[in-house]
């Protein structure tokens, strides 16, 4: 089970994520945040995993995907909320060569207000 919160703010879209993001269920995140990003020209993203229990190849797969679409809208992404038990399968598929680590959401509004 995959569950998803999206909120846009001050020009960010926040995409919270809980329960597992695997081959199973990426199809809802792609059915959702992808169609955002494409139809609304999505410029800064951030994932939050703080409630993430789970993630495969094809959730980071799908991740990336999302980061390559705002890359092409110029755009910045950015990732925060990494449990200690997620970090060894986002290093070895070196997620962190495409989203900034950030520690938490605030830090996100913080880097894109020094990026303007």
């Amino acid at each position: 089970m995959l569950e998803i919160t999206i909120e846009y703010r001050h020009g960010i879209l926040f995409v919270r994520l809980g329960g597992m993001l695997t081959k199973k269920t990426y199809s809802l995140l792609q059915d959702t945040v992808t169609d955002i990003i494409e139809k609304g020209g999505i410029t800064y993203l951030v994932f939050n995993l703080e409630h993430l229990t789970q993630i495969d190849d094809t959730g980071i797969n799908c991740l990336i995907s999302n980061y390559n679409l705002v890359n092409q809208n110029k755009g910045l992404s950015m990732i925060c909320g990494i449990k200690d038990n997620l970090k060894p399968i986002l290093n070895q598929n070196k997620i962190f060569n495409f989203f900034h680590k950030i520690s938490d959401e605030l830090s996100a509004m913080k880097v894109i207000e020094w990026n303007s």
